[in-house]
C-alpha cells in the first residue's frame, strides 16, 4: 500500500502512488482529493463506498477543472464523466487518460454542486484506487470486469462535462440616481426658472395746476 503524501496547498489533499486504500471520516462541508499521475497506457480504477452517514459526490478532474472546483469565484467546473457520480453511497469507476498528466479523484461532502449531495453531516468513506491493471484486490477486480464492456464509450472518449455550482455571482446594486423619484414614478419637483413678475402699482395721476 502506498503512503499518502499531503500536499502543501490544502489539508485534505494527498498524492497517491500506484495503489491506495483508506477509510476516512469527512466532516460536513469538506472534501478529500487524491492526486495521481497517469499515462495513456495505464488505466485508473477506484472504488468509493460510504460506510456511515449520507451520500457523497465523487469527481475526477484534470488540473484545470480541479482548480475550477476549488475556486469560490468560479460558477461552473468541468469533470470527467467516466469517473464521476453525484449523490452516491457507492461508486466504482475506471478511467484511461488521453495524455500523461496529474489527475484528481475527489470525494466531496460539501454542497458545492447545484445537483450534488448536500453534505449536511459527516460521512465515513472507504476509498481504494489503483493505477494499472488490478491484481489481488477483489473489489478493484470487479470494477475492471464491469467497466470493460463500456471502456470504448466512457473511458476512451473521456467526456469532460460541466456542472453548475450552488454559489452565485455577486450582484452589484443598481446605480442610485442623484434625486430619487418618489413612489409611483412621479418626477421630482422642479424649481421655477425665475420668480413670477407682477404688474407695477397703479397710482392716480398728480393734480393739475390751480384754476384762475
Amino acid at each position: 500500500m502506498a503512503v499518502l503524501l499531503p500536499l502543501a496547498s490544502a489539508q485534505m489533499e494527498a498524492m497517491m502512488g500506484n495503489t491506495m486504500s483508506e477509510t476516512l471520516t469527512l466532516p460536513s462541508d469538506e472534501y478529500k482529493a487524491y492526486g495521481v499521475s497517469l499515462s495513456p497506457a495505464s488505466p485508473f480504477t477506484f472504488s468509493v463506498r460510504v460506510t456511515a452517514g449520507g451520500p457523497v459526490d465523487v469527481y475526477l478532474f484534470n488540473a484545470t477543472s480541479y482548480a475550477e472546483y476549488k475556486d469560490p469565484m468560479e460558477l461552473t467546473f468541468g469533470y470527467y464523466s467516466a469517473g464521476t457520480q453525484e449523490n452516491t453511497m457507492s461508486f466504482s469507476g475506471r478511467f484511461t487518460a488521453s495524455r500523461a498528466a496529474t489527475y484528481y479523484l475527489v470525494v466531496d461532502n460539501a454542497p458545492i454542486s447545484a445537483s450534488g449531495a448536500m453534505g449536511g453531516a459527516s460521512a465515513t468513506v472507504a476509498v481504494s484506487a489503483q493505477v494499472g491493471s488490478p491484481a489481488g484486490d477483489p473489489a478493484l477486480l470487479l470494477v475492471s470486469v464491469v467497466v470493460i464492456a463500456v471502456l470504448g464509450v466512457g473511458s476512451v472518449l473521456i467526456v469532460l462535462s460541466v456542472r453548475r455550482k450552488r454559489r452565485k455571482a455577486a450582484v452589484l446594486p443598481p446605480t442610485v440616481p442623484a434625486w430619487p423619484a418618489p413612489p409611483g414614478g412621479v418626477p421630482p419637483p422642479q424649481l421655477p426658472a425665475s420668480p413670477p413678475s407682477y404688474p407695477p402699482s397703479q397710482l392716480p395721476p398728480p393734480p393739475g395746476p390751480p384754476g384762475p
